[in-house]
């Protein structure tokens, strides 16, 4: 893929994920660390995991977990134990469907660095790849929060 394809898509994913930031900005708070170039987001929302190898999910492996924030390229999430996979696909609530439950969006991450928090609980750092269009996995559409 070009670099200019990359660039393409990363500003597609950036747009969407300012998109749902938007739409909770009474929920936000705003952290400046010294280290980081950018803000992060301090959000917390329900997510999906779906792991993923080859860039093939793994549904049957797929669980919730919760945000704790946002960046323009990157997300933090707290989730149970480890993660063993270097890829997912992050289902993020976006709008509502038909039937009055949260519409999912999903966004191609890779697992860049995972933190031990306390007994057990992970934070995972990623960072956002691409936001994949409904019909490359349709097997996605039967995962609800």
């Amino acid at each position: 893929m070009l670099l200019f394809e990359l660039r393409k898509l990363e500003q597609e994913v950036q747009r969407h994920i300012l998109r749902l930031l938007n739409n909770h900005r009474a929920e936000l708070d705003f952290a400046i660390d010294e280290a980081r170039v950018e803000q992060r987001a301090n959000l917390t929302i329900a997510v999906f995991i779906v792991p993923s190898k080859d860039g093939k999910p793994i549904i049957e492996e797929a669980f919730t977990a919760v945000s704790k924030d946002f960046c323009s390229n990157g997300i933090s999430l707290i989730v149970r134990e480890q993660f063993p996979y270097g890829e997912l696909l992050l289902g993020l609530p976006f709008g509502d469907s038909d039937s009055g439950e949260p519409e999912l969006s999903f966004i191609q991450c890779k697992v860049r660095h995972q933190q031990p928090l306390t007994e057990g609980i992970v934070q995972l750092g990623l960072q956002v790849r691409r936001l994949l269009d409904r019909e490359e996995y349709p097997e996605l559409a039967v995962l609800r929060l």
